[in-house]
């Protein structure tokens, strides 16, 4: 004969009244009979614990169906599993396998990811590249940048701070005229070099040059670069400055 799950319950809470610890009552493997519309999830009368502390029963659902049912009375002495808090909630995440997730409340104090239903991050698309490593600084102009992880879970540039004067090596300076450190110039025939005095980059000169400055190389030269100009002219060499642009002087024959 079948125990109903109402005679399960009260024949459990008689035998913990005796201080017996009781794991389960009349199972009997539970079939889809008379289950109108979904599947059964458990076997008739067991009990168990929630993740939630809950002590539940199986039992047929108003669909005749097995389902798992929370009971008023905690016979198991059932306790919490621990939760996943570390996210907080309304924030959205895109998930390892590209869905929009948000974080929700799911009771009893714990926080989980869940799917959302609209893909308003993007994670549907194919994954993006990393712009930078994280936690390194640069200059953008007067800006001072971070890279910090965006929205799309990938690393960007973010400002963190525009200077009122300028940026150098990653943060504010009152330098006026800055430079890249350890880059070339040629100013006429001298050779410079961007250096850092004190907490600013400034140009020191290196040498001068007996014939040309090439600033992309740092070296002074003899050699002339390659020059095409227009059929019956001449040029006269006034500067090569940074080893991609020659001054010349045109005349025509």
């Amino acid at each position: 004969m079948k125990i109903s799950a109402r005679s399960c319950l009260l024949s459990v809470l008689g035998i913990l009244s005796m201080g017996v610890v009781a794991g389960g009552c009349g199972s009997e493997s539970g079939d889809d009979t008379g289950c109108v519309l979904g599947i059964n999830e458990c076997i008739e009368d067991a009990t168990q614990c929630s993740l939630l502390g809950t002590t539940q029963i199986c039992m047929r659902n108003e669909m005749q169906c097995l389902t798992w049912q929370d009971q008023p009375q905690n016979f198991l002495g059932c306790q919490p599993s621990p939760c996943d808090t570390t996210c907080t909630e309304g924030v959205f995440q895109c998930s390892a396998d590209h869905k929009t997730q948000i974080c929700q409340s799911i009771g009893n104090g714990c926080n989980a990811w869940q799917d959302f239903a609209t893909d308003i991050l993007g994670c549907a698309v194919a994954p993006c590249q990393d712009a930078c490593t994280l936690g390194a600084a640069q200059c953008s102009g007067k800006n001072v940048q971070t890279c910090t992880k965006g929205a799309s879970g990938c690393n960007e540039w973010t400002t963190t701070e525009t200077c009122p004067v300028a940026c150098q090596n990653a943060a504010c300076t009152e330098c006026a005229g800055t430079c890249t450190l350890d880059t070339y110039s040629c100013n006429g025939k001298t050779l410079q070099k961007c250096v850092q005095q004190g907490n600013c980059n400034t140009w020191v000169a290196q040498k001068t040059c007996s014939a040309y400055c090439k600033a992309n190389e740092g070296i002074c030269t003899d050699d002339l670069p390659p020059c095409k100009l227009k059929p019956g002219s001449k040029a006269t060499i006034l500067q090569w400055t940074d080893g991609d642009t020659l001054w010349v002087r045109e005349t025509w024959t």
